[in-house]
């Protein structure tokens, strides 16, 4: 979705509501960044979380923003982890930047190596 489409809208409240993942999207990405209603982050999550639920990557990326924005790592990664299973190629660039912190074990090196490596190939 391009975010120049995103517009608060009564119909696309409808469909959030009636459980189209998309729309749940759209709907967090208005409250989250002001589109077409007035701005606010606090209700984007549980519309994110709604999407997340059903496997959306964007919302499962933008979860992993959040938290990592929040200084909450390890939800953070977990957001990303699911989204970078799902194609998520900015997950998977992130995961990899999880992974190859200053105190890295060999075993998140090559996790790191991983990701980065899935992300190229994307």
């Amino acid at each position: 979705m391009n975010e120049d489409n995103f517009e608060y809208t009564e119909d696309l409240n409808a469909q959030a509501e009636n459980g189209d993942q998309d729309a749940q999207f759209a709907i967090a990405m208005c409250f989250d960044h002001g589109y077409g209603i007035v701005k606010d982050p606090f209700e984007a999550i549980p519309w994110y979380k709604k999407a997340a639920e059903q496997g959306h990557p964007d919302a499962l990326f933008r979860l992993g923003e959040l938290y990592g924005d929040n200084e909450q790592k390890d939800q953070a990664k977990s957001w990303y982890l699911k989204a970078a299973k799902k194609g998520h190629r900015e997950a998977m660039y992130t995961l990899g930047g999880f992974f190859s912190t200053d105190n890295s074990s060999k075993e998140d090196m090559e996790q790191a190596q991983h990701w980065y490596s899935e992300a190229a190939q994307q």
